[in-house]
């Protein structure tokens, strides 16, 4: 089990099913008897259960004995599980979380050990982020001192000296892993943090869902370079002057390796600071277009995706017949530079009203071998769920579009649930996929509703203009309220 993958996935409805009353989120007075209603919790879950369970109660009574003033805040936010004997009335212990369990043979001890290491990585991870997007005046150094440091955490060395068994105890190996944890993450995160403003860059979520994603897909997946390259060109071609509607579709294509060490003739675009190696995405241009590629033999079977062009295309010009595609199509423009100049003339429309290509998936799911299949849709759903958690939601709130058109209706079901809360709730729709089996009047629908919803939507956003016109005006009225209360 891919605890990362449980913890966006499952545990909440596990908790739900597990608290004697969801209203009041209190557990433990029988807890060293019967470990509560743990039993209601399949055994195939409980082990990662058990610890998101105990990390989550150990960051609530982190912030409460630590940082009570910011508790109020944070409670509101979150509702965490609370281990105490009654109401809250005294905390126990959280290592009893993961020992009492394993004490009666509730769970098994070797799942518990396999998961430790992944899931306090997940911890930290998710406190940091939280931190940084809640309560950015916690530094998550300090927070993580103020934890590891609790009597009620930690585990002094000289007490494994004097007793060399603890090292086989179950909570002493997840506070070790805790404290590699924190070392780790905790100087990945001061690197990335700008030393001028003293906030977060979230440059990293990029690495930390691929990361995710090996737990899920396992060695089958694209290399970390061959994602990134394809972000790359994503971020080449995204908006300058703001992200007014973004196209969410499903991903790239699974591109390999040996096509990705392929080069572009760079030369024949013109194009300053654009990618070099060959990926099967629409924002690379080789893609599709062999006269681009520097030894066309490594990439087999190159077709490109024209009804993907005919997409983007027909987001910025109203389609009245079909050969209004033309120019972006071999078929149409038979002339490699005239179509190759015209492809570029769109990308760079579409950069300028502020059209901007994001996928649910940051690694390339279609292949040809698994498309289709049980497996594949399984793993296409846990894929698009784990990115969402860590990498896409993100990318979409820094965007901050005025709308998202998902491309494909399983795009539209796997996220719809998280689309319709703030901040993007009442700012989405969804087309079917270029791919999709559809008559011709359905195509030609789809093509109409890209034109209404980019022309209505890519309009300056004249709401996001008066709340900073207020703005600006309260400041100056604060401002000159000063200056006259000094004269």
């Amino acid at each position: 089990m891919q605890i990362r993958n449980y913890y966006y996935k499952n545990f909440k409805d596990d908790l739900l099913g597990f608290l004697p009353d969801t209203r009041l989120p209190y557990f433990g007075h029988t807890w060293q008897h019967d470990c509560g209603n743990l039993n209601d919790v399949d055994s195939q879950s409980r082990a990662a259960f058990l610890i998101c369970l105990y990390f989550t109660v150990l960051v609530d009574q982190t912030m409460h004995a630590h940082f009570i003033r910011d508790y109020p805040k944070f409670e509101k936010f979150t509702r965490y599980p609370k281990f105490c004997h009654g109401l809250a009335q005294f905390h126990k212990n959280p290592r009893d979380i993961l020992y009492v369990p394993v004490k009666k043979g509730l769970v098994n001890r070797e799942n518990i050990e396999s998961l430790i290491t992944h899931g306090m990585e997940l911890f930290v991870d998710e406190v940091i982020e939280f931190l940084q997007d809640h309560m950015s005046h916690i530094k998550p150094e300090a927070f993580f001192e103020k934890l590891i440091y609790d009597p009620d955490v930690q585990i002094p060395l000289i007490f494994v000296l004097a007793d060399n068994s603890l090292k086989e105890d179950i909570v002493f190996k997840a506070y070790e892993e805790l404290k590699k944890a924190v070392k780790k993450h905790i100087s990945e995160y001061k690197l990335k943090r700008p030393k001028s403003r003293g906030k977060f860059m979230n440059t990293n979520t990029l690495k930390k869902c691929y990361d995710g994603l090996k737990e899920i897909v396992g060695e089958d997946i694209e290399s970390f370079e061959i994602v990134n390259e394809v972000e790359n060109y994503r971020q080449f071609w995204k908006p300058k002057k703001g992200v007014k509607v973004v196209l969410l579709a499903e991903s790239h294509i699974f591109t390999e390796e040996k096509e990705f060490k392929c080069q572009l003739k760079s030369s024949n675009l013109n194009l300053d600071g654009y990618p070099k190696n060959y990926v099967r995405f629409v924002y690379c241009l080789a893609y599709g277009e062999n006269d681009l590629l520097e030894n066309d033999s490594c990439v087999n079977k190159n077709r490109g995706s024209s009804q993907f062009w005919k997409d983007l295309y027909s987001c910025v010009f109203k389609i009245e017949a079909n050969d209004d595609f033309d120019p972006v199509l071999k078929k149409g423009t038979p002339n490699f530079s005239k179509r190759i100049n015209n492809k570029i003339k769109l990308l760079r429309t579409l950069q300028e009203c502020g059209i901007w290509l994001v996928d649910a998936s940051i690694i390339g799911l279609y292949r040809s071998n698994a498309y289709g299949t049980a497996d594949y849709q399984r793993l296409k759903n846990e894929v698009i769920s784990s990115c969402w958690h860590t990498h896409t939601k993100h990318e979409l709130k820094k965007a901050d579009p005025n709308f998202i058109i998902c491309i494909g209706k399983d795009v539209e079901g796997l996220l719809e649930k998280h689309l319709n809360k703030e901040p993007f709730k009442g700012r989405f729709d969804s087309i079917p996929q270029p791919q999709a089996r559809r008559d011709s009047i359905s195509i030609c629908k789809a093509f109409e509703k890209y034109f209404t919803l980019c022309k209505k939507f890519c309009r300056y956003n004249w709401k996001k203009f008066y709340v900073l016109l207020i703005k600006v005006i309260v400041t100056l009225l604060v401002f000159y309220g000063l200056i006259y209360s000094m004269t």
